[in-house]
C-alpha cells in the first residue's frame, strides 16, 4: 500500500519545559532536517501536536481510501542512559486511537522510532483531520528529538474511465481505444 507523509503543523502542551520556544519546536519537529533539534529541560512532559488535514497532503489522490496512520518521531538520548518517550494518536477529544508506543535509545545519533499503526479506515474526512500526535518523554530522561510526525497507509482511488490530454495533440491513426 502507499504511504505519505502527515506533518505536525500546531502545538499545545508544556513547551516552556524545552531548550527551545513552541514555535521552534513546531519548526524543528516538521522541518524534515534531522541536524534540528529541540530537548526536554525537565522530565516527564508531553507535547500534543496537530496534524496537517487531508487537503494538504502532497501526493495523495483524491477519493484515495484511507487504511492507517502511524506516529514517527527520530529522537536520540540526552545525556548518559537512555532516551525513553512514547508517541499516540489521539482523536479531536484527547482519547488515544489504537495503541501507546513506548520507545528508548540509547543511541547518540538520531533514530528512527515508528509507533503503533491506528486503523482509521471508518474515518470521515472530519475525523482524520481532527487526529493529534501526543509525544511524552518519560522516566526522568533527556531526549533530544528532531522529526516528529505521522505516516498514512492509503490505497489509491479507482480511475473513472476518462483520458485528461493537456497540451499538444492527439491522433489515432488506426484502430479504437476502449476503457
Amino acid at each position: 500500500m502507499p504511504t505519505t507523509t502527515v506533518n505536525v503543523n500546531t502545538i499545545a502542551g508544556d513547551t516552556t519545559s524545552f531548550n527551545v520556544n513552541a514555535a521552534t519546536i513546531l519548526s524543528r519537529a516538521s522541518d524534515g532536517d534531522t541536524g534540528t533539534t529541540f530537548a526536554n529541560n525537565v522530565g516527564n512532559v508531553s507535547l500534543t501536536f496537530g496534524l496537517q488535514d487531508l487537503i494538504d497532503l502532497d501526493g495523495l489522490p483524491a477519493g484515495a481510501t484511507l487504511n492507517s496512520i502511524r506516529p514517527v518521531v527520530f529522537a536520540q538520548t540526552g545525556g548518559k542512559g537512555t532516551a525513553n518517550f512514547s508517541m499516540e494518536i489521539l482523536n479531536s477529544d484527547g482519547e488515544v486511537q489504537g495503541d501507546s508506543s513506548d520507545a528508548s535509545s540509547s543511541e547518540a545519533e538520531q533514530a528512527e522510532f515508528l509507533g503503533s499503526e491506528v486503523n482509521i479506515s471508518s474515518f470521515t474526512s472530519d475525523q482524520f483531520n481532527g487526529l493529534l500526535l501526543r509525544y511524552t518523554t518519560t522516566d526522568n530522561t533527556l531526549v533530544v528529538a528532531s522529526r516528529i510526525f505521522a505516516t498514512l497507509d492509503y490505497s489509491g482511488a479507482a480511475g473513472n474511465g476518462l483520458i485528461k490530454h493537456t497540451s499538444g495533440f492527439l491522433k489515432l491513426r488506426q484502430g479504437k481505444i476502449t476503457l
